[in-house]
Parts: C-alpha cells; structure tokens; sequence
C-alpha cells in the first residue's frame, strides 16, 4: 500500500499521541517524542525515497518548514491548525501526486479523501512504517554478512 503514494503527509501530534512506542516514552517530554517521529520517518523516507510532511501545531508568527532531502517538518503559524495546513498540502498537490495522510482526525479523513487523497490511521501507519524499516534493516544486513 505505502509504495501506491509518492508523498505522505502526517499529522504529527495526532500521531504522536497514537502510536504505541510513543506512548511508551510517558516520562519523556513532548519534544522527545517529537524527535523521535521525526527520526524514523527521516529514516523511512531516506530508505524509501518517499517525499514526507510532517505537520504539527505551532504558535509563531507565520509558518515555520524545514526540508531535511525529502523530509518536510512544518509548524503551523499562529491562530491556524496542523489540519488547515496539511489540507493546503494535499490541495496543491491532488493533481500532481498520490498522497497518503496520516491521521486518525474523522473530519480530517473526509476532508483529504473529498480532496482525493486517500488516509491511513495513526495505528496502522505505525505497524506499516515499522514493517517497512524493519524489512530494510534484514535486507541491509543480510547484504552485509
């Protein structure tokens, strides 16, 4: 499935508080957690060559990005959401890519998917993100042995 999408957008706090091995880290702080989302999906997208956005809240005076190769992390600016910029996302690009959103926001899903982006929840994102790291690494060390 995830090979289908040329870009993924991902709706960082939302999968933050979604996904199990972030869960796990309860006496970790908020921007570990963070780190730690953006560390394995710079790595999924470094493996992959899949273009990725991961979008959060923010509170500046405008939209903050930054492009690490095909790693995207934007904060959103004051008074506007993750969901607002991520829907920007998908619009501007419905016709020139296949895009995956990565969020389990009800209203969100319907949003992208009226767009014609198709979604995947936060649980199921984690468990395909995983798989796909995982099946790199024993691919890298079987070359490697």
């Amino acid at each position: 499935m995830m090979e289908d999408f040329t870009h993924i957008i991902v709706d960082g706090y939302n999968v933050i508080n979604s996904w199990q091995r972030l869960k796990r880290l309860r006496n970790k702080s908020l921007e570990f957690k963070r780190l730690s989302l953006i560390s394995t999906l710079q790595n999924f997208s470094d493996y992959t060559g899949k273009e990725v956005s991961i979008v959060f809240d923010g509170n500046g005076v405008k939209e903050l990005s930054k492009k690490d190769g095909s790693l995207s992390i934007i904060f959103s600016k004051k008074g506007e959401t993750a969901d607002t910029v991520v829907e920007r996302l998908v619009y501007r690009r419905k016709n020139k890519k296949k895009i995956l959103v990565a969020t389990n926001d009800r209203i969100e899903q319907n949003m992208i998917f009226g767009m014609g982006a198709t979604f995947i929840n936060s649980a199921d994102f984690e468990i395909k993100i995983f798989s796909i790291l995982q099946c790199l690494k024993d691919s890298y060390e079987r070359k490697n042995s």
